[in-house]
């Protein structure tokens, strides 16, 4: 069980970086997607 800060800590790992006009996202932590999976998030 996470809180609600811990769940912001690890979604704040996820970054999103603009290459040649492109916006790509970057690796995204193990623990990261794993909260965002249970949580329903969708990530691209």
């Amino acid at each position: 069980m996470y809180s609600p800060m811990d769940v912001l800590v690890h979604l704040s790992r996820i970054h999103r970086l603009r290459v040649k006009n492109r916006w790509v996202t970057s690796e995204i932590p193990k623990k990261s997607r794993l909260i965002a999976e249970k949580l329903g998030l969708h990530i691209t």
